[in-house]
């Protein structure tokens, strides 16, 4: 990889605004590696269908059920067929080959026989007319197709078993006939939409106004965010020890100037970057450069997975990998997942 090209990498992942746009700038060995994943990876293939444009949906579709591999004349076929029905035929090819780009970016399919610079001029220049395909052939990724065709035939759509009433209410049960209904161990009830959003909402808050240096909101007292989480914002540059600071002994934390510009940020946005940071400092932690893909591979599949989770039901914590469970009880630090811990070490996540 070039300098140029590893510094726009870099500078796409820093100012990517949700997990697809940061998907997208990951190398391909990344990528193949979270689609080739025997657990979670056909949620990483579902996840990336999803977001594809709806033309390249279709042609991931339609190559997944014709075996994975098709002419490139066949599948401007496809276009031209569609643009009979209304539309011009040279925007519908253009569509096409800006489809296949994206496909072959996020390592749907094998690289195609282009140059770098006529991927450039198709998503930068709307007069782009290339038309090289020869008798070139479109062919779904190995851990794609396999992850895609799984996911189209199977019946889940959690990635992760819940634990149903039922099961609960048998957990419960357990734990009133050992005794542990009353003791430090107590079984809580499952939390209901509300207290999860309230919940989740309290310990962002706590972020925001440690942040600001506030420890009140309309008269109420706001907890502090647990101590991982202060050190976090510290790495990050959210925090610094106050420069002018003077009265000896360890000067207290206050919001930098990168700390203020997070501020400003929509909440939706703001929890994003703070995941983004999260990958980022993971990798920071592991000098050992596999071990360190490794950790931001599961920690990607992970959010992936948490993303096809219903909001307000349990799954066990007994599923996950133990890369998994570390980052469960960091996301649970700031308020992403709600942990409840119950009878016979099954810890629940929300």
């Amino acid at each position: 990889m070039s300098p140029s090209s590893s510094n726009s990498s870099t500078k796409s992942k820093s100012s990517s605004h949700d997990l697809f746009g940061y998907l997208r700038s990951l190398p391909p060995s990344t990528l193949r590696t979270l689609y080739g994943n025997e657990q979670c990876g056909v949620y990483a293939c579902r996840a990336i269908l999803q977001h594809l444009p709806e033309l390249a949906r279709q042609f991931v579709l339609r190559l997944a059920v014709c075996g994975g591999t098709f002419p490139r004349k066949s599948v401007d076929l496809w276009t031209k067929n569609d643009a009979q029905g209304g539309g011009s035929e040279n925007s519908a090819m253009k569509e096409s080959k800006m489809s296949l780009i994206w496909m072959e970016r996020l390592c749907v399919i094998e690289p195609l026989k282009r140059n770098s610079e006529e991927d450039e001029d198709m998503l930068d220049n709307d007069d782009s007319n290339s038309n090289s395909n020869g008798n070139e052939l479109v062919v779904l990724t190995p851990e794609f197709n396999a992850g895609i065709k799984t996911s189209m035939t199977s019946l889940r759509s959690a990635p992760w078993p819940f634990v149903t009433p039922m099961q609960q209410a048998s957990l419960k049960a357990k734990a009133a006939k050992v005794g542990l209904s009353t003791s430090k161990h107590k079984y809580p009830p499952p939390p209901t939409l509300m207290e999860l959003e309230r919940y989740t909402q309290r310990r962002w808050d706590s972020v925001l106004h440690y942040l600001v240096g506030s420890t009140s909101e309309g008269g109420e007292d706001v907890e502090d965010p647990p101590e991982a989480v202060v050190h976090f914002l510290e790495r990050t540059g959210l925090m610094q020890e106050d420069p002018e600071w003077r009265r000896g002994g360890k000067a207290p934390l206050v919001i930098t100037s990168r700390g203020y510009e997070f501020m400003l940020l929509d909440v939706h946005v703001q929890v994003w970057q703070f995941v983004l940071q999260y990958l980022k400092s993971l990798q920071m932690k592991f000098r050992n450069d596999k071990k360190a893909q490794e950790i931001q591979s599961e920690a990607l599949l992970f959010l992936i997975c948490l993303s096809y989770c219903r909001v307000g039901e349990a799954y066990p914590a007994d599923a996950l990998s133990k890369d998994a469970k570390i980052l469960m009880k960091d996301f649970s630090k700031f308020g992403l997942i709600y942990l409840a811990f119950i009878p016979q070490e099954l810890r629940s996540i929300w």
